[in-house]
């Protein structure tokens, strides 16, 4: 997928760029999609599409059957670029 396109699909929304803010927090984590609710303010129907779009582009990895949780998926180079990102946002 061409990075450009890859961005526009991963950081397209506000819901997308709040999921993986708090993904980004701590990284080896993993979170329910009511933690993520919970955490970032958005409503079920929206986490659900957000998550979906993400796992689908390889940035979230989901994990588990019947309980499923996601977290980053740290091999790929978007998503390491990304957490740099947001680590030097949060300094400022």
């Amino acid at each position: 997928m061409e990075v450009e396109r890859e961005l526009e699909r991963g950081l397209g929304s506000v819901g997308k760029v709040r999921i993986l803010w708090v993904l980004s927090r701590n990284k080896e984590k993993t979170y329910t999609k009511y933690a993520l609710r919970r955490l970032t303010g958005i409503k079920d129907i929206h986490i659900k599409r957000n998550i979906e779009e993400l796992v689908d582009i390889g940035w979230v990895k989901e994990y588990g059957v019947t309980a499923k949780t996601y977290g980053l998926n740290l091999e790929k180079e978007a998503v390491k670029a990304l957490i740099q990102f947001f680590e030097r946002l949060r300094t400022i």
